[in-house]
């Protein structure tokens, strides 16, 4: 049975790796870091959810996560 703790220490880290992702994107799309969590929110908000998570996924593991996934019926080559 694996310890609680290592189990609540790597959702912890995974969490701050999500966080710091989410970060990384904000600069990388608005071209500044952000001043506040409210400006993170009004981008978030913005976004298309499925693209932001998938993107935020790529950049918590060190993946290029410029482009969205390609949609149904999309070639991938016009992406």
């Amino acid at each position: 049975m694996p310890n609680e703790d290592i189990v609540v220490d790597r959702d912890a880290e995974w969490r701050m790796q999500q966080a710091r992702a989410l970060l990384a994107l904000f600069e990388k799309d608005c071209g500044r870091p952000a001043a506040t969590m409210n400006e993170v929110r009004e981008w978030t908000s913005a976004q298309i959810q499925e693209h932001l998570v998938f993107r935020m996924t790529l950049q918590a593991h060190g993946l290029n996560a410029t482009k969205p996934p390609a949609q149904a019926g999309e070639s991938i080559a016009s992406t």
